[in-house]
């Protein structure tokens, strides 16, 4: 008989068993080809985990709850990952902080949310210049009292190191200072900053 007999009749064999023992045969040959295909469906998560996204690596951040600190950031990739002191740390292409440590897996970001954060930023199309003072709710302070700006504006990165326009957030409670000489106001972010799961870090530009 030839070999593609055999293969038919093993066919036939195989339906009459699925058809004629009922579902139950049918359920375990779905459970036996579903294990394998699951095991590679898990994997692939985990290794999605630490993807390298368009502009940096995408991390994600370990949890603190149920503490709602985040002044300081703990992100499950390090020195074996590429990642170095000084890198950007950015969330939906916004500035969130700066990588402090870094260990063999795992490395510490400040944020803008530590109160000992500061950098220079820049306000609005004029491009006025301002000081970002980190902490729970950031602060933009020493606005020059001639500096056309309002509320709304947007607020962007003017430090060395940090890729040149790179958004924080917008401008809201804008006041005057006490000394009546700059104003002040405080950074409105468009993300919340208590639930970060993941971070994209990228290189600092080069001195």
């Amino acid at each position: 008989m030839r070999r593609e007999h055999y293969f038919l009749i093993a066919l036939i064999l195989v339906v009459i068993v699925l058809f004629g023992f009922g579902s139950r045969a049918g359920l375990a040959l779905q459970a036996a080809l579903r294990g394998p295909m699951l095991e590679q469906v898990g994997t692939a998560n985990v290794a999605a985990s630490l993807s390298t996204a368009r502009n940096g690596l995408t991390v994600p951040v370990y949890s603190r709850y149920p503490l709602n600190l985040k002044d300081q950031l703990s992100i499950a990739a390090g020195a074996a990952d590429g990642i170095r002191a000084g890198d950007i740390a950015l969330i939906d292409g916004y500035f969130v902080g700066i990588v402090e440590k870094t260990f063999e897996n795992s490395a510490v970001v400040q944020t803008i949310f530590d109160k000992r954060f500061q950098a220079p930023v820049r306000i609005g199309a004029a491009g006025a210049d301002a000081l970002l003072k980190g902490g729970t709710d950031p602060e933009i302070a020493l606005i020059p009292g001639s500096a056309m700006v309002s509320e709304g504006d947007q607020i962007y990165s003017a430090v060395e190191g940090v890729p040149y326009g790179t958004p924080l957030g917008s401008l809201r409670n804008l006041r005057d200072s006490d000394d009546k000489v700059f104003r002040a106001a405080r950074l409105a972010v468009p993300y919340n900053s208590g639930s970060l799961k993941e971070l994209t870090i990228i290189p600092a530009t080069k001195q």
